[in-house]
């Protein structure tokens, strides 16, 4: 199965998040601009978590030529140690041979100007947001207690929180975000961001919005964004380490059933 050959590039991804879409958003221009005419598509074969996902990141991208029924291009998929650049980004455009990029960030087309409640109450505020799917390395519940007491003293907003952090956090304020594009002009209003390395962080970086990103123990620095403000929490001792290790386990088993 090839699916690339000199004039022809067929990007995606099998995993489906947020931030999984947000990594491959520069490769259509970057291709066009180094290799004259070269066609770049989409794979109808990539997963997506929402339609909203393709809607916010590709549905609107100049420089894909569409979509079409082709595997992706396995070289977006290889192996770290065939790679010597330090963040995903450009170890994707080292797979495909493109020129690396030490300022690279995510790409948005798509600039949802949302007017809602929510957006209003975010504009010009601290925003949290704690939720995350994808592994964010040995992170507990006492840690995203820990992140939010940081920002108190500037009276934030918690996005989507959890019960137990409603409990904690009684008195904070808290919005119900309806979808992917109110999401991402509340973060492109708020003052400061605070998030996990999960999509949220990404989306961030696409926005050049000011973030703060908690990682625990384990989490890889290749997928932690060079201009956003990356701060670990809790430490690296050994109940740590074995904690990340069990976190990402459970993580890829979750993954590798769905």
């Amino acid at each position: 199965m090839i699916a690339v050959t000199k004039n022809l590039l067929v990007i995606g991804s099998k995993h489906g998040g947020l931030g999984d879409h947000l990594f491959l958003s520069p490769i259509p221009r970057i291709a066009k601009e180094n290799i004259p005419g070269i066609k770049v598509f989409l794979s109808k074969q990539s997963v997506f978590r929402s339609n909203q996902v393709f809607d916010l990141i590709w549905k609107s991208n100049p420089f894909l030529d569409g979509s079409i029924d082709l595997p992706i291009d396995t070289r977006l998929e290889k192996s770290s140690a065939d790679l010597s650049s330090s963040f995903v980004m450009n170890r994707m455009l080292e797979s495909l041979n493109l020129p690396l990029d030490p300022f690279i960030k995510p790409e948005l087309y798509c600039r949802p100007q949302i007017q809602s409640s929510g957006c209003q109450r975010a504009c010009g505020r601290t925003l949290i947001d704690l939720n995350y799917v994808s592994y964010v390395g040995a992170l507990t519940f006492n840690d995203k207690a820990h992140i939010v007491s940081k920002y108190i003293h500037k009276s934030p907003v918690l996005v989507n929180p959890s019960n137990s952090l409603k409990r904690k956090f009684p008195g904070l304020e808290n919005i119900s975000v309806a979808n992917i594009f109110e999401y991402a002009s509340m973060i492109e209003l708020a003052a400061k961001f605070v998030c996990l390395p999960s999509g949220g962080a990404t989306l961030a970086a696409a926005l050049t919005s000011q973030a703060d990103v908690f990682y625990g123990c384990g989490f890889q620095g290749i997928f932690r964004h060079p201009n956003h403000n990356n701060i670990m929490i809790g430490g690296s001792s050994h109940w740590r380490q074995s904690l990340g290790f069990a976190l990402k386990l459970k993580n890829s088993i979750r993954t590798r059933i769905s």
